[in-house]
């Protein structure tokens, strides 16, 4: 098997892991610390994407719920901060919005009697309000990751959204 430091960077291992199945983990003194095997890799390529798939989904959800209301470009663009002239004149679909701008439009009264959605609007508009919170961890890679609570908060949320 091949024997890396426990400094050697994970990255320049990963081509012996999945080529060898494993590696040795040793030292500054040669003693064996553990191993590093391709299921070690799978699980943490899983725990770091999965965060990025669950967004998605339920940024793409929530973009096709207001497509469902069918809202004409000037009340997308009312959508916009007003002072931000260039993303005003670019905007010309849900699709443009950033997921604050399409989570916030759930808090619109006129445009949630449209959707007639089975929720409580204000129950909806908190759970997204933290979702936006846990993307802005994810998208601006925190390094601590995301807490399990988190994850099941991205987990639940994208359920629901796929129930309605």
């Amino acid at each position: 098997p091949w024997i890396v430091r426990y400094d050697h960077p994970l990255f320049d291992a990963v081509r012996e892991i999945t080529h060898r199945g494993m590696v040795i983990v040793t030292s500054d003194k040669a003693l064996i610390c553990g191993t590093v095997t391709s299921a070690d890799i799978a699980q943490q390529f899983v725990s770091l994407s999965e965060p990025f798939l669950f967004l998605e989904q339920i940024e793409n959800h929530l973009r096709a719920l207001l497509r469902s209301v069918r809202l004409g470009t000037e009340r997308l663009k009312a959508m916009v901060d007003p002072r931000d002239e260039a993303r005003q004149k670019r905007l010309k679909s849900v699709d443009d919005l950033t997921f604050g701008e399409t989570w916030r439009a759930f808090d619109n009264k006129d445009i949630w009697e449209k959707l007639g959605l089975p929720l409580d609007r204000k129950t909806l508009r908190d759970r997204l309000e933290t979702v936006n919170e846990i993307r802005n961890s994810v998208m601006h890679f925190h390094p601590d990751g995301i807490s399990d609570e988190e994850r099941q908060i991205l987990r639940l949320t994208r359920e629901m959204l796929q129930i309605i």
